[in-house]
């Protein structure tokens, strides 16, 4: 992994990214969790520090399949940008 020195911090329930947007990013937990949800709001998953979630449309080249909304005490992240 290259490291950019990029990172970002989300809020409580902040949505990270929604089912159909484009994908032009990975991220690795820093601090926090992230809840993975369907489009319509059921919870699939929650992925905490060290874990690494939007990488499979970055790798696919399709457009994001579920949504990711910051946990409840927040979300850290580096940024792994697509190459």
């Amino acid at each position: 992994m290259q490291d950019n020195g990029k990172s970002a911090i989300w809020e409580p329930g902040e949505v990270i990214y929604e089912a159909g947007n484009e994908a032009s990013e990975a991220y690795l937990i820093l601090e926090g969790y992230v809840n993975i949800e369907t489009k319509d709001g059921l919870k699939l998953n929650r992925l905490g520090m060290g874990e690494i979630f939007g990488e499979t449309s970055v790798i696919t080249g399709k457009k994001r399949s579920i949504t990711a909304k910051a946990g409840a005490n927040g979300l850290k992240v580096k940024i792994i940008p697509k190459s």
